[in-house]
């Protein structure tokens, strides 16, 4: 199988379901910061800011990762039952954060950079924050809210392992 059909020369190409758009559609705007965040979230795990020392983070990370697929499948097909497929997810990530806001209260404003993980935990994070702005862009045609509420959290959750980051200490992570 060839990775190049040519029919995107002109600018458009096709979603899951076959429809022909325009490459910037809302549609792609809002899969490509999906794809975007899937990138991001594998440099995390292939970063040598964590991996060797914290092997069940980045197990942790690739299921998050593997649930991305499918969110981008319905938002490419408006399938909502492929979100049926998501493992983790609310609630899943609502535990994590609570568990890191008991070691690491908010007390203020955070500026990203106090290490290489905290500082590419919030960079995932605001890709997660697109890519859930141009979910809330697709409302109308996508309106199934289990989509935009993972993202949410997902970002919140980021926000948090970034705290996490700056004093790490064991999570059984799901």
């Amino acid at each position: 199988m060839g990775i190049y059909t040519k029919t995107g020369d002109r600018g458009s190409t096709a979603t899951l379901s076959g429809d022909r758009h325009l490459k910037n559609h809302p549609l792609f705007e809002a899969n490509g910061s999906v794809d975007e965040l899937s990138a991001h979230i594998g440099v995390l795990r292939a970063g040598p800011c964590c991996l060797p020392a914290l092997p069940r983070f980045a197990a942790f990370l690739e299921r998050v990762q593997r649930d991305l697929v499918p969110l981008g499948a319905f938002i490419s097909s408006g399938e909502a039952s492929y979100l049926d497929s998501i493992r983790l997810g609310p609630a899943d990530f609502e535990a994590l954060i609570d568990l890191v806001l008991q070691h690491h209260p908010i007390d203020g404003f955070i500026t990203p950079g106090a290490n290489e993980l905290e500082a590419a935990l919030h960079l995932t994070r605001t890709v997660c924050r697109r890519a859930e702005r141009r979910l809330v862009d697709l409302r109308e045609i996508r309106p199934d809210e289990r989509a935009l509420r993972h993202l949410n959290r997902l970002s919140d959750l980021f926000f948090a392992l970034a705290l996490w980051a700056l004093a790490p200490f064991d999570i059984s992570f799901p």
